[in-house]
């Protein structure tokens, strides 16, 4: 659809049709058919006057004419639109003043300076988003209409009013662009296997000696206790709440600082020498015991000196579980780069599978965090929507009625008015 639209603004379309009817012309007296010759003269060229009418024309003024700045390159948009605004003074009524003259006036009030590129990209990006999103054939007004007449049918009972249609039209216009819009950001800040980990919140582990618990009932907690010990997205923004000092109670058996803040327990120079002694071995639960006991013998044998060791690899990994906590999961769009460059980008390669596993609430908890902060929340759609839903919580109005709402549209419309007059 971009192609198409954007072979229609810059006039190429209607070029290459009046171009195909040339032809056309040339190669009929090889026809040899002087019957028609009349006909088919005048058939084609009123097709190509229709065709220029509707093709080409309006490509030769605005608004159509501001889409040509996408086919340049940003180093000649300053000598282009220098050219649109001197259009402007000496016929104003030939720039539209609905789109042309509010891009020409946003570079004209001190956006517009060669030194200033980011104006340049907004616009840019602007006219990328109008040629991607606007209907430019009858087929997308058709849907439309398809798509409104579905929402509204009613198989019995009295049709919904002309208030109540725009209602219900705008509210699910609103709610589609924003499900698009969610996985979208979810995709981009979000975790791929945060499904997965919600659902296993919470949830008893399992060994190569407790395999046999998970077709076992008596080995899982009950229903109420597992509900409670479970995670979810309310839960994960009362968490976050709570952790900003919100005066949202936290939810029960997640509440304290010691989840909020202290992601994972202080490591100890024995549990250093208790995994390397430990590394590699498969054992039986009383061989296992056994073994235990002589790491602890070893380790009450050996001198302040030796201990010394230890207690600065416990430092170093403690250190470095404390960064890979609040390090979010990588997101699903991010998943190849990160893990050609995992051993310079993230903390958490630094560490085993099992010291991973015990971070992971807390890295859920950082990566819904940044997917709740994401920057296009306010610079889409106006700011409109939120994580929470398609029309943020702040933006909800329980109060007013319908004539206040109607008098604050009024006021606005007469303020708008009385602006464009000046």
């Amino acid at each position: 659809s971009v192609a198409i639209f954007m072979a229609f603004a810059s006039g190429e379309m209607g070029a290459n049709l009046l171009s195909s009817y040339t032809e056309l012309l040339n190669k009929f007296p090889s026809l040899n058919a002087p019957d028609v010759s009349f006909e088919y003269f005048n058939i084609c060229i009123g097709s190509m006057a229709e065709c220029w009418r509707r093709l080409v024309l309006p490509t030769l003024f605005f608004p159509w004419k501001i889409f040509r700045l996408l086919s340049l390159d940003t180093d000649r948009w300053p000598e282009e639109i220098s050219k649109y605004k001197d259009t402007k003074k000496a016929c104003p009524h030939c720039v539209d003043y609905e789109f042309s003259t509010m891009i020409l006036d946003f570079l004209d009030g001190g956006h517009g300076s060669d030194e200033d590129v980011s104006s340049f990209v907004q616009i840019e990006r602007f006219l990328w988003d109008v040629a991607t999103y606007a209907p430019i054939s009858s087929d997308l007004v058709e849907c439309m209409h398809g798509f409104a007449q579905a929402t509204l049918h009613r198989f019995r009972g009295s049709k919904p009013s002309d208030e109540v249609a725009q209602e219900r039209m705008v509210w699910r216009c609103v709610t589609r662009s924003y499900s698009k819009l969610r996985d979208f950001l979810w995709c981009k800040y979000g975790d791929r296997n945060m499904g997965h980990r919600i659902h296993r919140f919470g949830k008893r582990g399992h060994n190569q000696y407790t395999q046999q618990c998970e077709a076992n009932d008596s080995c899982q907690p009950p229903e109420r206790k597992r509900a409670r010990m479970s995670m979810s997205v309310a839960k994960m923004d009362a968490l976050l709440a709570c952790s900003q000092g919100s005066s949202i109670q936290a939810p029960r058996k997640l509440a304290g600082d010691k989840f909020l803040f202290q992601t994972t327990f202080d490591l100890s120079r024995w549990n250093i020498f208790q995994r390397k002694m430990m590394a590699g071995k498969q054992l039986s639960p009383g061989e296992w015991k056994a073994e235990i006991q002589k790491c602890s013998n070893l380790w009450a044998e050996m001198g302040k000196s030796e201990k010394a060791v230890y207690d600065a690899e416990a430092a170093a990994e403690q250190a470095i579980r404390e960064n890979a906590a609040h390090e979010p999961f990588p997101a699903k769009r991010m998943m190849q780069e990160f893990e050609s460059n995992a051993a310079e980008s993230s903390a958490a390669q630094q560490l085993c599978r099992n010291a991973r596993s015990t971070i992971a609430k807390q890295r859920l908890l950082t990566t819904y965090s940044r997917f709740k902060e994401a920057p296009e929340w306010a610079e889409v759609d106006s700011g409109l929507a939120s994580a929470e839903g398609a029309v943020k919580l702040d933006c909800i109005d329980l109060t007013s009625t319908d004539t206040d709402i109607r008098q604050q549209w009024d006021s606005f419309a007469a303020i708008h008015d009385n602006s464009n007059l000046c």
